[in-house]
């Protein structure tokens, strides 16, 4: 019921907001006249904090619930193997259900979703194409990152070439996430073609 009284006698309440609710009961009975019941009723209110994931695929994140007005509440995780404490760690990123129980309370349901930080995934820069001339040689520079391993084998930041073909970088940043990046190496020389500006008229 959306009102905070009812003669029916089976029904349901809505609590707005967490906190200690008073419930009286009352029966009224030609022979025992008006019997009330008192009871307090106690809806919990979940706080939960969670460290992201550190990066894609990896499993190191974390989530803490604290809950308010409850005494000695019990936790049930949607995780395997089951887990009954306040706090879950290891975690990849996704979705994490639990559902918080206690004394006179009802069980409430807190869905939390872990992410990671986009930003924590390196990019390394190269052009998508790059044109040299024969006897040329051009420096692929990725930008500034911990490890680099490039796909002629180099571990330098910067590497020299002058073949045309692909070239990859696969870099890692200090939380020690991947990012990869490609450039093609094209042959392309423009010669000049010199067009005179006045002509005689010997032609010469």
């Amino acid at each position: 019921s959306s009102s905070n009284s009812s003669n029916l006698i089976s029904d349901t309440h809505t609590f707005s907001t967490p906190g200690n609710y008073s419930v009286v009961f009352t029966i009224n009975e030609p022979c025992i006249g008006n019997l009330g019941i008192r009871r307090t009723v106690i809806i919990p209110e979940l706080i939960a904090t969670s460290y992201p994931v550190s990066c894609p695929g990896t499993a190191d994140g974390a989530i803490s619930v604290n809950v308010v007005s409850l005494q000695n509440p019990s936790f049930n995780w949607n995780v395997n193997p089951t887990n009954t404490t306040d706090s879950i760690y290891g975690l990849e990123a996704g979705n994490y259900q639990v559902m918080v129980s206690g004394d006179s309370a009802c069980s409430q349901t807190l869905i939390v979703t872990l992410n990671f930080d986009p930003d924590a995934i390196p990019k390394p820069a190269l052009p998508d194409k790059l044109l040299i001339c024969p006897g040329e040689e051009l420096v692929l520079d990725p930008g500034l990152f911990n490890t680099y391993l490039w796909s002629t084998g180099s571990t330098d930041p910067l590497i020299t070439v002058n073949d045309i073909g692909w070239y990859s970088v696969t870099v890692t940043n200090q939380a020690g996430c991947i990012g990869a990046d490609s450039t093609l190496l094209l042959q392309n020389c423009f010669t000049g073609v010199y067009v005179p500006t006045a002509f005689s008229p010997n032609a010469d």
